[in-house]
């Protein structure tokens, strides 16, 4: 049997077994695009591949807790990466309160600017928890993680027609939960 052959579930089913050729194979399959969004996220090769590596030695230590239930393997792996890039930027790129100033080198911090700020994004998390999953996992991959559609789309394993149907619904849910919340959208 190729490597092709092999589904992701049964890869992992493998890697709980300790079989680290299986771990391979799924590497091979998905280090590429792990590594893109790291980059994407940390605008920074070498804690990237820091980010890579960490993924897949979580995926070898907790493959017996994927959930074929929950969504896809792919989906299990990049949501990895993407929570220890979140941690990367947190625990690297905090300023003298704990706020968040990536991409700020000298960062003026505005209480009342921040406590704003602050309130903006507490309002899009909650409207963000309110959308389907499926139509979150493809806005947070286009908006926090910078994927085109077409590279959401062979992230998820999922038709670009239905990633577009999804972003578009999605968002029209999205825009409509914000704006009852009361938050200004231009």
């Amino acid at each position: 049997m190729s490597q092709d052959e092999i589904s992701d579930q049964r890869l992992i089913a493998r890697i709980v077994e300790h079989d680290n050729r299986a771990l391979e194979m799924l590497f091979a399959r998905h280090a590429p695009i792990v590594l893109g969004l790291a980059v994407r996220m940390l605008r920074d090769l070498a804690p990237a591949e820091d980010v890579l590596q960490e993924t897949f030695i979580r995926v070898w230590t907790r493959a017996s807790t994927y959930n074929e239930q929950k969504g896809k393997v792919s989906s299990w792996v990049y949501g990895i990466a993407r929570n220890l890039c979140i941690d990367f930027v947190r625990k690297h790129k905090t300023g003298p309160e704990g706020i968040l100033v990536a991409g700020n080198p000298h960062p003026v911090i505005d209480t009342d600017e921040a406590a704003f700020e602050s309130l903006r994004r507490s309002q899009v998390r909650t409207a963000m928890e309110k959308l389907p999953e499926k139509q979150r996992e493809v806005i947070e991959l286009s908006y926090f993680e910078g994927l085109t559609r077409r590279e959401i789309s062979k992230a998820i394993g999922e038709p670009l027609g239905t990633v577009n149907t999804r972003a578009r619904l999605g968002l029209k849910k999205l825009r409509a939960a914000l704006q009852e919340s009361g938050f200004e959208i231009q």
